[in-house]
Protein backbone atom coordinates (compact mmCIF):
# COMPACT_ATOMS: atom_id res chain seq x y z
CA UNK A 1 0.00 0.00 0.00
CA UNK A 2 0.75 3.80 -0.45
CA UNK A 3 -0.97 6.75 0.94
CA UNK A 4 -3.41 8.50 -1.26
CA UNK A 5 -4.84 11.48 -0.06
CA UNK A 6 -6.33 12.80 3.10
CA UNK A 7 -9.92 13.82 3.54
CA UNK A 8 -11.13 17.09 5.86
CA UNK A 9 -14.60 17.43 6.74
CA UNK A 10 -15.95 20.85 6.67
CA UNK A 11 -19.41 22.70 7.07
CA UNK A 12 -17.92 25.53 4.77
CA UNK A 13 -17.38 23.40 1.76
CA UNK A 14 -17.37 26.47 -0.87
CA UNK A 15 -14.99 28.37 1.81
CA UNK A 16 -12.29 25.57 2.05
CA UNK A 17 -12.32 24.65 -1.70
CA UNK A 18 -11.29 28.73 -2.46
CA UNK A 19 -8.95 28.95 0.81
CA UNK A 20 -6.63 25.22 -0.36
CA UNK A 21 -7.14 26.40 -4.57
CA UNK A 22 -6.75 30.40 -4.39
CA UNK A 23 -4.28 30.47 -1.50
CA UNK A 24 -2.21 27.32 -1.15
CA UNK A 25 -2.14 26.93 -4.52
CA UNK A 26 -3.58 22.97 -4.76
CA UNK A 27 -4.92 22.16 -8.19
CA UNK A 28 -8.18 21.22 -8.65
CA UNK A 29 -8.88 17.35 -9.81
CA UNK A 30 -12.81 17.18 -9.77
CA UNK A 31 -15.43 18.64 -8.13
CA UNK A 32 -19.09 17.35 -7.00
CA UNK A 33 -21.93 19.25 -5.08
CA UNK A 34 -20.53 18.06 -1.58
CA UNK A 35 -16.82 16.80 -2.23
CA UNK A 36 -13.56 18.15 -3.92
CA UNK A 37 -10.69 16.77 -4.93
CA UNK A 38 -7.53 17.82 -5.07
CA UNK A 39 -4.34 16.42 -5.83
CA UNK A 40 -3.50 14.48 -2.11
CA UNK A 41 -6.46 16.06 -0.36
CA UNK A 42 -9.80 16.15 -0.84
CA UNK A 43 -12.82 17.98 1.12
CA UNK A 44 -15.99 16.78 2.02
CA UNK A 45 -19.01 18.71 3.36
CA UNK A 46 -20.60 17.49 6.55
CA UNK A 47 -22.99 18.94 9.05
CA UNK A 48 -22.09 19.68 11.58
CA UNK A 49 -18.38 19.94 11.38
CA UNK A 50 -15.84 22.73 13.37
CA UNK A 51 -15.67 25.29 10.97
CA UNK A 52 -15.16 28.45 13.55
CA UNK A 53 -11.63 28.49 12.81
CA UNK A 54 -10.50 27.84 16.18
CA UNK A 55 -7.24 25.78 15.61
CA UNK A 56 -7.91 22.54 15.91
CA UNK A 57 -5.89 20.24 18.29
CA UNK A 58 -8.56 17.05 18.71
CA UNK A 59 -6.91 15.26 15.93
CA UNK A 60 -3.95 13.01 15.21
CA UNK A 61 -3.98 13.94 11.15
CA UNK A 62 -2.10 16.73 9.50
CA UNK A 63 -1.99 17.21 5.98
CA UNK A 64 1.43 17.52 4.96
CA UNK A 65 2.40 19.55 1.52
CA UNK A 66 5.40 19.37 -0.34
CA UNK A 67 7.30 22.65 -1.89
CA UNK A 68 10.77 23.06 -3.25
CA UNK A 69 10.72 26.70 -1.70
CA UNK A 70 9.69 26.92 1.88
CA UNK A 71 10.78 30.47 3.02
CA UNK A 72 8.57 31.44 0.00
CA UNK A 73 5.59 29.25 0.64
CA UNK A 74 5.82 30.80 4.46
CA UNK A 75 5.87 34.04 3.19
CA UNK A 76 3.15 33.95 0.42
CA UNK A 77 1.03 32.14 3.10
CA UNK A 78 1.83 35.53 6.02
CA UNK A 79 0.87 37.96 3.26
CA UNK A 80 -2.22 35.98 1.97
CA UNK A 81 -3.16 36.63 6.04
CA UNK A 82 -3.07 32.86 6.75
CA UNK A 83 -2.13 32.12 10.11
CA UNK A 84 0.94 30.88 10.10
CA UNK A 85 3.61 29.30 12.56
CA UNK A 86 7.44 30.03 12.25
CA UNK A 87 9.66 28.00 10.17
CA UNK A 88 11.59 25.29 12.15
CA UNK A 89 14.08 22.38 11.36
CA UNK A 90 14.79 19.00 12.38
CA UNK A 91 17.75 17.09 10.67
CA UNK A 92 17.17 17.11 6.89
CA UNK A 93 13.40 18.45 6.94
CA UNK A 94 12.20 22.45 7.19
CA UNK A 95 8.93 23.42 7.46
CA UNK A 96 6.08 25.41 8.96
CA UNK A 97 2.85 24.39 10.26
CA UNK A 98 -0.10 26.97 9.02
CA UNK A 99 -3.81 26.74 9.76
CA UNK A 100 -6.87 27.07 7.70
CA UNK A 101 -10.15 28.82 7.35
CA UNK A 102 -11.66 25.95 9.55
CA UNK A 103 -8.86 25.53 12.04
CA UNK A 104 -7.69 22.62 10.71
CA UNK A 105 -4.00 22.77 11.01
CA UNK A 106 -1.34 21.36 8.02
CA UNK A 107 2.03 21.57 7.30
CA UNK A 108 4.69 23.03 4.96
CA UNK A 109 8.01 21.04 4.27
CA UNK A 110 11.07 21.13 1.78
CA UNK A 111 10.69 18.03 -0.69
Amino acid sequence: MKPGYAILFTANLPALVAFYRDTVGLTLQWEHPDLVRFDGLMLHFAQPAASDGTPRQDTAWKPVFLTDDVAAAHARLTAASVRVRPIQTFDDRTGFDAIDPDGNIFRVANR
